[in-house]
């Protein structure tokens, strides 16, 4: 099944959107899923770790730890997997730059997102007002539950950040 990012329809020189694989018996498969469907294109994953590190593609040796991905160059699939965590792709259409964020606890902590725009920035000369982004299906707080150090962690960076916290009886 794939899911198409309903905001990034009117732009026709791509295809954003989620896709559930879970089907498929090992990443060889979906790999070669991909390729058969999108002939020509490069197929890009990442060697996840709950990073904030970005790949530059190309450029950039796959094999270290990167948790988003951003390029500009044509005929490139990004992707990231995700379970319970966030998948994040964005585009800035006067630059033609597109990104893909895994975002789990530990990135979101370390501003992956953050760190993939400013990369984008750096790289691309990505134009923040002109960047559009969609966040794709993911766990919702009512089937993820986290201890009181993982809250504390966010709490300690910015005590705001607790507002995204929700509190059952005495349980966080």
């Amino acid at each position: 099944m794939f899911i198409q990012s309903g905001i990034f329809s009117k732009y026709k020189n791509i295809t954003f959107g989620f896709s559930y694989v879970s089907s498929f018996k090992n990443e060889v498969n979906y790999k070669n899923l991909l390729q058969k469907n999108y002939k020509n294109c490069k197929i890009i994953s990442l060697n996840q770790q709950g990073t904030n590190n970005c790949a530059v593609y190309p450029g950039d040796n796959f094999e270290n730890e990167f948790d988003s991905v951003i390029t500009q160059k044509k005929n490139t699939i990004l992707t990231i997997e995700t379970a319970d965590c966030i998948p994040i792709l964005f585009y800035d259409y006067s630059t033609n730059t597109i990104g893909a964020v895994h975002a789990g606890w530990k990135g979101t902590l370390n501003e992956a997102v953050i760190a993939a725009l400013n990369k984008a920035v750096e790289k691309y000369k990505l134009n923040k007002e002109k960047t559009i982004f969609s966040i794709g299906p993911s766990i919702r707080s009512c089937c993820y539950e986290v201890k009181d150090d993982l809250v504390k962690l966010f709490t300690d960076k910015n005590e705001e950040y607790d507002q995204y916290f929700y509190k059952f009886g005495n349980k966080i």
